[in-house]
């Protein structure tokens, strides 16, 4: 073995020295721990190389990336609630009414029959308008049914006052529909307000339901508004108690039956029963002095002829004998043609048919015309039945043959007749009179400042044209 060489330089540059190293002896137990060590190692490389490696998984090549397009524009938002109550007011008040609102029965499961009525109370008149000083509508109660239909009770402002109704609502397509009215807002349960016999113009009674209970007020008020009307105008009997306006003579009761789309009224024993729709249905008028006022309309349809009875001055004598009847039921004609005003809305309660949804709105009603010119215009080719053998035309008028339109003409031409002659106070002494006479020539002296033989002769002048 080599010595080792190990070179030593000094700070000075010009000194080096070279030094001879003698090795180190290495231990005998430094010698066994390298031995070890590579025998180790040897003997895991052998143990690792026993080991078989699992096969190789197939290599799937990786998926295209998803492409996330941006919309051009923001996606829609569903429209809300009050976004459709809304979008539905501006649209009655801004002329759009003169294409007419339509309803799809189906949904309601209704006829079409009621789509179109229901329509046409949006349509009358077109009146719908926009106030000048107020909000266009206001909410006064909402709710939702068990089928998903909400509801709500608003006011709108309409020919020139506020009008109240509620509104039904269903979600489809992404957005509130306006729909007919559902009939399982009202369940079944009913309540009743009466004014009792101690009244003033009682006895009136209203049966109506539960959930009507907000609206049911001005209903009863303009009956009984009416009635008084009625009353005071065609002098019912004077009362027996002084406390009373008059002598009531008959009772009033009303039922509210939500569904229907008009008014049915059925007499018994001095009973007038009337079925009328609801008022969230129909809708009112805060003020009932507003024209076109629905349930003023219905309240005077539904009242003039059992008050007419109530005046003639014996209202339970009809029952048994109709001697007259001819002459009482030209007063009713008589006596709408004075409450014109009231009355304008009867097409929409009253109609042979409802007109479809595109007729933009009902022509206002016009009573009868009750002059001279008309009835003699109306009679002039006729041959007249004797005004005396109108009294029991009911009973006996087969004998004239087929002279039943004229006999309506003539007795309706005699109450104009005594109105143009000698005013309306005197048709309503000739009502007064009816009920007490038992023939024409008693009604009519008793009534007028005539003989009947006068009276005869007049009118056969009157109605000739002379």
């Amino acid at each position: 073995m080599s010595p080792d060489i190990e070179w030593r330089v000094g700070e000075d540059a010009d000194q080096e020295t070279i030094a001879y190293t003698t090795p180190t002896r290495r231990s005998r137990r430094s010698r066994w721990m390298v031995i070890s060590a590579i025998g180790l190692g040897v003997g895991l490389g052998l143990l690792y190389r026993s080991i078989q490696e699992p096969p190789l998984q197939p290599i799937e090549p990786a998926p295209d990336p998803t492409v996330i397009e941006s919309p051009p524009s923001p996606l829609s938002t569903p429209e809300s609630f009050d976004a459709a109550v809304k979008r539905d007011a501006q649209y009655l008040a801004s002329m759009g009414i003169q294409n007419g609102v339509a309803f799809d029965p189906a949904l309601a499961r209704l006829p079409q029959v009621y789509a179109n009525w229901y329509a046409a109370l949006q349509n009358v008149y077109g009146g719908w308008g926009s106030p000048p000083f107020q909000r266009l509508y206001g909410v006064l109660e909402r709710g939702t049914l068990s089928d998903g239909v909400s509801w709500e009770k608003m006011v709108q402002f309409r020919r020139g006052d506020l009008y109240r109704f509620t509104r039904f609502y269903r979600w489809e397509n992404d957005r509130w529909n306006w729909v007919l009215p559902d009939s399982s807002f009202w369940k079944g349960m009913t309540v009743k307000l009466s004014t009792s016999d101690s009244g003033t113009i009682g006895p009136i009674t209203i049966e109506h339901p539960i959930e009507d209970v907000a609206v049911i007020g001005p209903v009863f008020d303009r009956y009984t508004h009416a009635y008084q009307n009625l009353c005071e105008s065609l002098k019912c009997p004077p009362p027996v108690d002084p406390e009373r306006l008059w002598t009531p003579g008959l009772t009033l009761s009303i039922t509210i039956r939500p569904m229907i789309m008009q008014p049915v009224v059925h007499e018994r024993s001095g009973t007038v029963l009337i079925d009328l729709p609801s008022p969230r249905v129909v809708g009112y008028y805060d003020d009932a002095n507003t024209p076109g006022d629905p349930y003023v309309a219905m309240a005077y349809a539904t009242l003039i002829e059992p008050v007419v009875r109530l005046a003639s001055g014996d209202y339970a004598r009809w029952e048994t004998d109709d001697g007259g009847e001819l002459f009482l039921q030209a007063i009713v004609v008589w006596e709408r043609t004075r409450l014109g005003e009231e009355l304008q809305l009867l097409p929409l309660f009253f109609p042979a048919t409802f007109p479809p949804p595109a007729v933009p709105q009902i022509v206002s009603w016009r009573p009868p015309v009750t002059t001279r010119q008309y009835y003699s215009d109306l009679l002039h080719d006729e041959s007249l039945v004797p005004l005396i053998s109108l009294w029991d035309w009911l009973e006996q008028g087969d004998r004239f043959g087929s002279l039943q339109h004229v006999a309506v003409n003539e007795a309706e031409a005699v109450v104009a007749f005594i109105a143009e002659r000698y005013g309306e106070d005197h048709v309503v002494r000739f009502l007064n009179a009816l009920g007490r006479a038992h023939a024409l020539d008693e009604a009519i002296e008793a009534a007028l400042p005539v003989s009947f033989g006068e009276f005869n002769r007049q009118w056969t002048k009157w109605i000739a044209g002379e």
